[in-house]
């Protein structure tokens, strides 16, 4: 079964998060090609056709590279950044001037949402980083109320303790599937350190 299901959070486990994230290619943690997909998506996912006061959900949002995006593009619904990195959440208010947006430091393992309150979550580059899998995956459908579009890296090994891994595609999708949600699309792309990123966009039945 795939790794990351630790039964308690490593003591490091945040420092550990931020170390990652600054290690980037270029220095940065807003690299814009990982959410350059935010852009298609919007058409593909259907988002255009939400309606003024829909909301919308950024899990692992770092400094907020996508929920600006996503401001900007829907400036009439809530978009709201989570991210369990405290000094990325500050980068990310400062950065950001939008007043539709939020900004929440917080474990996405425990979210602090009702029930269905996001009409659409996206948790891009950060759902192979959980420590525990199965209830990350319970929290994002918990919140969601339409859809769930959600990546994890395939590779063959687990390279850190926080970090899980899997190359079969079938082991990502157990996760999700559950009684009430049936999977819209999925599809792979080449990644640049792993082996390939794995997409699946989930929609509430």
């Amino acid at each position: 079964m795939i790794g990351g299901n630790l039964e308690a959070r490593p003591e490091d486990y945040i420092a550990r998060q931020h170390y990652v994230n600054l290690r980037h290619t270029n220095g940065s943690i807003e690299v814009s090609s990982d959410y350059e997909r935010v852009y298609d998506l919007i058409e593909d996912l259907e988002l255009e056709a939400l309606p003024p006061g829909s909301s919308i959900l950024s899990l692992g949002c770092r400094t907020g590279y996508e929920v600006r995006i996503l401001g900007q593009r829907f400036p009439n619904c809530r978009v709201v950044g989570l991210d369990i990195v405290g000094a990325f959440i500050v980068a990310a208010e400062v950065a950001d001037g939008n007043p539709n947006t939020e900004y929440y430091n917080a474990d996405m393992h425990q979210l602090p949402f009702r029930d269905g309150e996001f009409d659409v979550v996206f948790c891009v580059g950060t759902f192979e980083h959980c420590y525990n899998l199965q209830r990350a995956a319970l929290e994002m459908q918990r919140v969601c109320k339409r859809l769930l579009y959600v990546t994890a890296d395939l590779m063959p090994d687990v390279s850190r303790s926080d970090e899980a891994a899997s190359e079969d595609p079938a082991e990502w999708l157990s996760l999700f599937q559950r009684e009430g949600w049936k999977l819209k699309r999925d599809w792979q792309e080449p990644g640049c350190i792993v082996k390939a990123s794995y997409h699946m966009v989930w929609e509430r039945t």
